[in-house]
């Protein structure tokens, strides 16, 4: 089930929603919980990776793994997957990785596409 972070347009409140399926992340309308707004923009989130190894575990966030070159950022994305159908956006950002494509031009042309002016994080 994912969960969503957006920024209300009236109130100014950051709000995370979650929804019961990608399916219904891209149909549904989202809803201000602070003063019930349908004016949302979403926000792109922050993500944790959990690496495990035969002696530790560690996590590191995605800006971490930004540092390191795009085939181990989407090596550590299809690690994080575990094998679960994760959509074609995910898919689709970590093919592109695994071109090696830098993270920030995926970015920018996902920012694009959705018709969002900001630059990235």
């Amino acid at each position: 089930m994912p969960v969503y972070e957006y920024e209300c347009q009236v109130c100014r409140s950051r709000v995370s929603i979650l929804f019961k399926s990608f399916a219904a992340a891209s149909t549904e309308t989202p809803i201000c919980t602070a003063c019930s707004s349908k004016r949302l923009k979403r926000l792109l989130s922050s993500s944790t990776i959990f690496r495990t190894s035969a002696s530790t575990t560690h996590k590191e966030t995605a800006s971490q793994a930004n540092d390191e070159s795009p085939l181990a950022l989407a090596r550590a994305m299809r690690e994080a997957a575990a094998g679960r159908e994760m959509g074609s956006e995910f898919n689709e950002v970590a093919a592109r990785l695994e071109k090696g494509e830098k993270s920030k031009a995926i970015e920018k042309s996902l920012r694009k596409r959705a018709g969002q002016k900001r630059g990235t994080h």
